[in-house]
């Protein structure tokens, strides 16, 4: 009897080693899985953080070659954005009177990146393969106040106060497609610039 006492009792106490290392092993592999989540958010992070950095420069190139376009010639963008605001009258707008239509101009990403994208070319040399997709831009040149009158010139014309908003987005933006948010995978950054600039001697408003 006791033999069999002894017997049964070693059992158990190896029944009871191999449920706690059963137990220690998976608090070892729980552990693991945690560390594993963790790196692949901190990558994901970076991965993100520099993606914005590189939109942030995107979005400020493409200001400035808006900006340099309209300094140089502002006349044509605003006799421009006039016209397209009697268009869009034309088309029944604004209850067809020009006056209810705020006079915009948008700079569209395939008109910016023959100058921004050889540009982030160069900043950016070490690409990978997402890094390969063409950065996004658009500009946005909204109406204008007027401002003041131009000295040498009649009081129908004056400078301008144009407000300027840029964008920028580099990586594959996940509410345009169909990746979901939770996808490690999925680096993206986005960034946007405002400025004000004044141009002129340019037609005032009404004449």
């Amino acid at each position: 009897m006791d033999t069999q006492n002894r017997a049964n009792s070693g059992f158990h106490r190896r029944g009871a080693a191999l449920i706690l290392t059963l137990f220690a092993l998976l608090a070892i592999t729980g552990m693991g899985l945690v560390a594993i989540n963790s790196a692949n958010e901190e990558i994901q992070a970076a991965g993100n953080y520099k993606y914005t950095r590189q939109a942030e420069q995107v979005s400020a190139a493409s200001l400035n070659v808006a900006l340099g376009e309209v300094g140089e010639r502002g006349d044509a963008y605003w006799s421009l954005m006039k016209q397209q605001v009697f268009a869009r009258a034309a088309a029944g707008e604004g209850s067809g009177n020009p006056a209810n239509i705020p006079a915009q101009y948008i700079f569209q990403s395939a008109t910016l990146q023959p100058w921004v994208t050889p540009w982030y070319n160069s900043t950016t040399p070490q690409h990978t393969d997402a890094d390969q997709m063409m950065p996004e831009m658009t500009v946005t040149m909204d109406e204008p106040l007027d401002g003041y009158n131009a000295a040498g010139y009649s009081q129908n014309f004056c400078f301008k106060r144009f407000e300027f908003q840029s964008g920028g987005s580099v990586g594959t933006d996940p509410l345009a497609t169909a990746i979901s948010l939770e996808d490690s995978h999925v680096q993206f950054g986005q960034a946007a610039h405002r400025a004000f600039a004044l141009l002129g001697p340019l037609e005032c408003e009404g004449n």
